[in-house]
């Protein structure tokens, strides 16, 4: 695998090919991790301030902006036939810049009280 580079117009073998609006400049893209990392947030007045991660080659710090929560919720109605085991998911969602440089995007899981990141943007 390598790093991905976004897409560019003037890559584009035809006219109208890629996504609209696509002005030839490369734009980053959001990279999902396989499964979630677990993560320590510091909240104030409701909102993020600190993220620290658990796992190695992200930083974490200070949150430099932020933008949310996103309340979401869904498959209530799923339970995992073999296991009895709850399927449904219940979060707020944060989009947050980092004093590491990286800009993510972390949850809080509602169910649980425990948060997460689920990607970062490159």
């Amino acid at each position: 695998m390598t790093r991905f580079m976004g897409w560019s117009r003037d890559e584009a073998a035809a006219p109208g090919e890629g996504p609209p609006g696509a002005v030839g400049e490369i734009r980053p893209g959001f990279r999902r991790f396989r499964v979630p990392v677990p993560a320590r947030v510091m909240v104030q007045a409701e909102k993020p301030v600190r993220v620290a991660m658990e796992r190695r080659g992200l930083d974490g710090g200070s949150v430099a902006a932020s933008a949310g929560p996103w309340r979401t919720s869904g498959d209530w109605w799923r339970v995992k036939e073999e296991t009895g085991r709850d399927e449904s998911w219940n979060r707020d969602e944060w989009d947050v810049a980092l004093s590491d440089g990286g800009v993510y995007r972390i949850f809080r899981d509602r169910t649980r009280d425990r948060w997460f990141v689920e990607g970062i943007v490159d």
